[in-house]
């Protein structure tokens, strides 16, 4: 790894390598804080997102920064670009911001609840055209795979296949559509304490449906062992609706939403690669997941 950094910091005035530690290998990202004679930053390997994505997620952070929202900004290259390349995947070098993954609590909830709102307010989104691919349209795609599937997981697509006949015609129409980061969970978060200092991992961003990513937010931040903290959920859309007050259809719909997206990440799983690759990690969150759909569906939640 010490060759490809150095490779790609040759393309920037940033000094010579010093040291280097990987931080995160996930399914999306690899990510590494890397030293070097002008100061410490983030290295990301984008593992899954085309240039063209990259590309959609770099003109975004721009909107971002002139709107000072709290995001890592990516560096420019002595050409003026922000990619680069290694082994046929975008690579990027972003500010590095020190911080920790948040502990759930009333005020971290609070402070993320504000800034999704603000997100969602943000102007400017008629010129990106893109939606998040946890859609109708790819679900059928992927139920209709289940059959000729490499790995049969019979109780997983009997679940899946379920919730999605549930939910499809439930999801609201002409409900209000803007900016979503669409997968703020902790680990795309950086605290201080209690204090927010960034959203990072913008590649899920898109223009879409608002209440999406007030329901994956939920998701992320509003429960705990898999089960949904009412008191942080209570926490998180006072300090949103402080900000954007969801309207009437929307609540109407918040519940379905919920629902929804924890439903949208098995999704997400099962398009990643587990029809055909096994990874027991995996497999054990999609479990979670539509176990979590069914305890939430089984409150029955209501929002006024």
């Amino acid at each position: 790894m010490h060759t490809e950094i150095t490779k790609t910091l040759n393309n920037y005035n940033l000094g010579k390598l010093k040291t280097y530690n990987l931080l995160t290998n996930g399914f999306a990202n690899e990510n590494y804080r890397i030293e070097t004679e002008k100061g410490v930053f983030l290295y990301r390997i984008c593992k899954q997102q085309s240039l063209i994505g990259v590309s959609n997620e770099i003109n975004f952070l721009q909107i971002l920064k002139k709107a000072k929202f709290p995001v890592a900004y990516p560096l420019q290259r002595n050409d003026a670009k922000y990619i680069g390349q290694i082994k046929k995947s975008p690579v990027i070098i972003y500010e590095f911001i020190e911080g920790e993954i948040p502990k759930l609590n009333g005020k971290t909830v609070k402070e993320i609840g504000k800034a999704v709102a603000k997100l969602n307010l943000l102007g400017g989104h008629e010129s990106f055209q893109n939606k998040h691919v946890i859609n109708v349209e790819n679900a059928i795609e992927l139920i209709n795979q289940f059959d000729k599937a490499k790995y049969q997981y019979i109780d997983i697509y009997k679940d899946f296949s379920e919730a999605f006949n549930y939910l499809k015609d439930r999801l609201g129409k002409n409900l209000p559509k803007g900016f979503i980061h669409g997968d703020v969970f902790p680990d795309n978060t950086i605290f201080n304490g209690n204090r927010l200092m960034a959203i990072i991992d913008f590649e899920m961003f898109c223009v879409d449906t608002l209440l999406f990513d007030v329901g994956m937010t939920i998701n992320g931040f509003c429960f705990e062992n898999n089960r949904l903290d009412l008191r942080l959920l209570k926490s998180f859309l006072n300090a949103y609706e402080s900000v954007r007050a969801l309207s009437k259809n929307e609540k109407m719909h918040l519940s379905d939403y919920i629902l929804w997206t924890a439903v949208g990440m098995a999704s997400w799983h099962l398009r990643n690669d587990m029809l055909n690759v096994k990874n027991e990690k995996q497999t054990a969150r999609v479990k979670e997941l539509l176990n979590r759909y069914k305890e939430v569906k089984n409150l029955n939640l209501k929002f006024t």
